[in-house]
């Protein structure tokens, strides 16, 4: 049976002859692996059985994720930001109100550029204020800078 030993730096060994409390980990002690072998020996070949989902014990996951944003894809905020700069302004974002129970709050934000004005909710600040950017760069009447391609 292997055992995974750890020491924690800070505070001395005790004395082997202290009895081990089961529940908080104690400094300078073995614990049995109850498997026999640690995944350090046998590290050469994956982990067959694991509570992850199936596909993360492997690793190398080539399965694209499909909720994660482009990074190099611009947020509507970002956007507007380029928006206003261009038209040498300062975009507003201003918190109206917060709604429902701690657990579930729903944000309204309004969102001004100039005089024009957008408002929004979402379950997030963040997520009500990209929702007003989206809506502005939609509705705008202001003039919109030309798109610069990569280079």
């Amino acid at each position: 049976m292997s055992q995974i030993q750890f020491q924690c730096p800070a505070s001395p060994m005790p004395a082997a002859s202290a009895p081990l409390q089961l529940g908080q980990p104690q400094p300078g002690y073995s614990i049995p692996c109850p498997s026999g072998t640690l995944p350090s020996e046998s590290a050469s070949q994956p982990i067959r059985s694991s509570s992850l989902p199936a596909g993360s014990a492997t690793p190398y996951n080539t399965t694209p994720v499909s909720n994660m944003a482009n990074p190099k894809e611009k947020t509507p905020m970002c956007l507007v930001n380029e928006l206003a700069r261009f038209n040498k302004i300062q975009p507003e974002y201003k918190l109206l109100c917060e709604q429902g129970p701690a657990h579930s709050k729903i944000f309204s934000v309004r969102l001004t550029l100039g005089d024009q004005h957008w408002e929004a909710e979402g379950t997030s600040i963040k997520k009500a204020q990209h929702s007003a950017a989206a809506s502005a760069l939609a509705e705008t009447t202001l003039p919109k800078p030309t798109m610069r391609t990569p280079s």
